[in-house]
């Protein structure tokens, strides 16, 4: 179907209505800066389905508390050579359901009859002077700001490392007591590792019978399903010890894990979530960067200033550390699993933390920089420093 070229204005438009969006809108509600204000929102389907688990470790609540599926103090970490129980203090480790999410999201939207909702791919958009434009395949939509997280092109990957988080997770329901619910799993590399050895599982029960069981890799390419389903029943046989179980819910995804930086679309269009970097590259955690990002963007507009943000992540150096870290696992040198032990082995839990959200201070960092092997991670902060060199004079000549 050809467009109209009929078009309509909003103050705000948001593009795409997945963890970043929603969670921008549910931010505007929350401090009334929708007031006066005609907001649009566009994806191509309504989110129906509980897709995904989001799990984050927090110290202070967020705006979805009230959606929280279950909460854990402590959490396991297990390699060949290292396991302990963790306590979190002073944060805390949470899990939210998609479905939960999106209905909570959903029924905060219906009570505002200015916030508008279109099913639809969207087909482009565009910054001009006065502001921006969004083209679907029957209309057009302009508004001075668009917040966007649908990836229309790929980054610019030269001097860049691309690899990709998948995961295939089954929530079981064993026959009889199996799970502590007040501890969870965070990280279990005694799996076989994959590829570039940063293969793990995590566990999150959830009462005494029944719990999230994820097979996680970080690799440039995908398995086969049957290869997830197979490491899934060999770690439930194996570690959790039972054989009688019903799998209750499946859940896939992947994300994309890259220290190259997502295209910009011009000053009036806002890149949030993935597009917008909130997605740490050496971890794969982003929700609690997203609501950072959407406490900024409401901060800048009940100053009235430009919405624009400072992302965490884009931080030179927290941008090198990932980059550093790529390298090193790329070039084999350490185990990724390695890494990880010594870290949370040698250093204690509530700085781990802080280093893998970007809130460290110095003296945390070079102390958490001390426990890993210090010569390999040199020869990486060398080589990802000459291809920046490089990558700024082929900025330079273009």
């Amino acid at each position: 179907m050809q467009s109209d070229n009929s078009q309509t204005h909003y103050d705000y438009i948001i593009t795409g209505m997945g963890c970043a969006g929603l969670s921008l809108i549910c931010h505007l509600i929350e401090f009334d800066l929708i007031k006066n204000k005609k907001i649009l929102l566009i994806d191509k389907a309504p989110k129906t389905k509980n897709d995904r688990t989001w799990c984050s470790w927090q110290k202070e609540n967020t705006l979805f508390e009230s959606i929280v599926k279950h909460r854990w103090q402590k959490v396991h970490f297990h390699s060949d050579t290292f396991s302990k129980l963790l306590d979190l203090s002073p944060y805390t480790y949470k899990m939210i359901e998609g479905i939960d999410f999106y209905n909570f999201a959903y029924q905060k939207i219906a009570n505002h009859e200015n916030i508008h909702i279109v099913y639809s791919d969207v087909s482009s958009i565009e910054s001009h002077e006065q502001g921006a434009t969004v083209h679907t395949p029957t209309h057009i939509y302009t508004a001075p700001w668009i917040f966007n997280s649908i990836i229309f092109r790929q980054p610019d990957y030269t001097f860049k490392h691309n690899y990709l988080q998948h995961f295939k997770g089954w929530v079981i329901r064993t026959h009889e007591d199996t799970f502590n619910p007040e501890e969870a799993t965070l990280m279990d590399f005694r799996v076989p590792q994959v590829d570039n050895d940063f293969t793990f599982v995590y566990v999150m029960p959830t009462d005494k019978r029944t719990a999230m069981v994820e097979y996680t890799l970080f690799s440039k390419t995908m398995l086969a399903e049957v290869d997830y389903e197979e490491a899934l029943k060999s770690y439930i046989h194996t570690y959790i010890g039972v054989e009688k179980y019903d799998i209750l819910h499946h859940e896939f995804d992947v994300i994309p894990m890259t220290d190259a930086k997502f295209p910009d679309y011009g000053k009036h269009i806002i890149n949030i979530g993935t597009a917008g970097g909130a997605i740490k590259p050496s971890t794969g955690y982003g929700f609690m960067m997203i609501q950072r990002q959407c406490t900024q963007i409401v901060k800048q507009l009940t100053q009235s200033k430009a919405p624009y943000f400072k992302n965490q992540a884009s931080h030179w150096r927290y941008k090198m550390y990932d980059s550093i870290l790529f390298n090193v696992i790329e070039q084999k040198k350490i185990l990724g699993r390695q890494i990880f032990t010594d870290i949370f082995q040698y250093n204690p839990t509530d700085s781990v933390l802080r280093f893998l959200d970007n809130e460290a201070s110095i003296a945390e960092e070079l102390k958490l920089q001390s426990t890993v092997s210090i010569k390999h991670f040199v020869l990486g902060a060398i080589t990802e420093a000459n291809k920046r060199l490089k990558n700024s004079f082929r900025t330079l000549k273009n």
